[in-house]
């Protein structure tokens, strides 16, 4: 007996003729390397759009203005968090008397580039565009263990 293999549009499912008890009505046949094909492009990211027939594959929708602001804000709360030890520490050895790791110059652009985050989902770019970022300065790299973002 030949395997038969359905695609429904009720259940978002596939359905092998051996294996299912039932299969739902409108249910349509597919060739198993069209479900193949299907969910391949599924795991690579793309969707399963469940038309009037069969189910066909289409890049996903771009995300939405709100799923990219909590992106970017998201990342952005982790670069603070990243430069939240690098702004204590320093005020820490300041406070003691002691050398610092960094110097007046360094301190005030870790600071506006701190103040620059905040002030960024209110640019006119936010959240649309990720070159719109702060940017970091080179040197906060080498006290964060982080590659520049």
């Amino acid at each position: 007996m030949t395997v038969q293999f359905f695609a429904s549009k009720s259940t978002r499912g596939f359905y092998s003729s051996d294996s299912a008890s039932s299969i739902p009505v409108d249910a349509v046949e597919i060739t198993e390397a069209y479900r193949n094909q299907l969910l391949e492009g599924e795991r690579a990211g793309r969707v399963i759009v469940w038309g009037d027939s069969e189910p066909f594959l289409e890049d996903p929708p771009p995300p939405t203005g709100e799923e990219l602001a909590v992106v970017e804000r998201r990342w952005r709360d982790m670069q603070l968090l990243a430069t939240d030890g690098i702004v204590a520490r320093h005020r820490d050895e300041r406070d003691i008397g002691g050398p610092t790791t960094l110097n007046t110059a360094q301190f005030s652009e870790l600071l506006e580039y701190r103040q620059d985050l905040r002030n960024w989902p209110q640019a006119d770019a936010f959240p649309l565009c990720m070159r719109g970022r702060p940017p970091a300065p080179e040197w906060i790299a080498q006290l964060t263990n982080d590659a520049p973002a």
